[in-house]
């Protein structure tokens, strides 16, 4: 009972409930496990994972809004510790048993929140995939960091004509977003 106020505090649903509305749940249920899986953090990103390849669109966007939601704030300044349980959370997805589709997501979401004093080895190495390699250029691009533009510069060596381009481009605006010529 919260005793300043003369009233209880009202519980909050574990994650694991949360989840099981997500996937279960009625539009309601489903509704209301968005708006609170959030305040979960990380723990709830780790069970999330494996629904965004759900046979059931509303699960798979449902838990893809909710890893964006949980990326953003994991990215904003002063949290570390979360971007750093995020990035590792995130960077399960590129296993050799993962599809494609959730490397892609991956990538996507590890833009947002990658930390910046962080060893971009994982996303370089994803330059050399043809099926990746451009959402990897993208995802080194808003990184931004001087390890992700080092990573570029040596894809671009070996990279066939276009690719070396969208490099070049990335790197373009890598050095405009940070004033560097």
């Amino acid at each position: 009972m919260d005793r300043s106020k003369g009233r209880q505090r009202p519980k909050h649903p574990r994650t694991e409930a949360l989840i099981e509305d997500l996937v279960n749940g009625d539009q309601r249920d489903r509704a209301k496990a968005r708006q609170l899986l959030p305040f979960h953090g990380v723990k709830a990103a780790e069970q999330l994972i494996p629904l965004i390849t759900h046979d059931e669109p509303a699960v798979s966007k449902g838990a893809l809004m909710i890893l964006r939601d949980l990326a953003n704030e994991a990215a904003a300044p002063g949290r570390q510790a979360e971007a750093d349980a995020m990035a590792d959370t995130l960077l399960a997805l590129f296993e050799k048993d993962r599809s494609k589709e959730e490397q892609l997501e991956g990538l996507r979401l590890l833009a947002w929140c990658y930390p910046l004093e962080r060893d971009v080895a994982p996303i370089a190495a994803l330059l050399n995939d043809t099926q990746l390699r451009d959402p990897a250029r993208q995802a080194l691009e808003r990184i931004g960091t001087g390890s992700a533009v080092a990573a570029l510069e040596r894809a671009q060596q070996d990279a066939d004509a276009s690719f070396a381009e969208a490099i070049q481009s990335s790197l373009r605006e890598i050095r405009w977003k940070t004033g560097q010529s």
